[in-house]
């Protein structure tokens, strides 16, 4: 099927709304949760580095759980291949 026309600005603002509620929640978990959303969204909107930084901020939170952390890497694996970096998502 072919993407809706529009789709990539409607995931950029998604991810927007995403990080707006990240920076504002109040358990890590929480954070963690909305940053790996919003790399999500980031990466249907075709902006990878976007992603990256999302992915980031999960893995520069303290006290998130090892779920957490590893569906960060997941997300900056998945980040760096639609950014064609494929020798830093080795």
């Amino acid at each position: 099927t072919l993407p809706e026309a529009g789709a990539p600005e409607k995931f950029r603002l998604a991810a927007d709304e995403y990080v707006a509620a990240a920076q504002s929640y109040p358990t890590p978990a929480g954070k963690a949760d909305l940053f790996r959303r919003a790399a999500d969204c980031f990466r249907r909107a075709n902006d990878p580095n976007a992603a990256l930084g999302a992915a980031d901020q999960i893995l520069a939170l303290p006290g998130v759980s090892a779920e957490s952390t590893a569906a960060a890497w997941l997300e900056k694996g998945e980040a760096f291949l639609a950014a064609h970096r494929y020798d830093d998502a080795a």
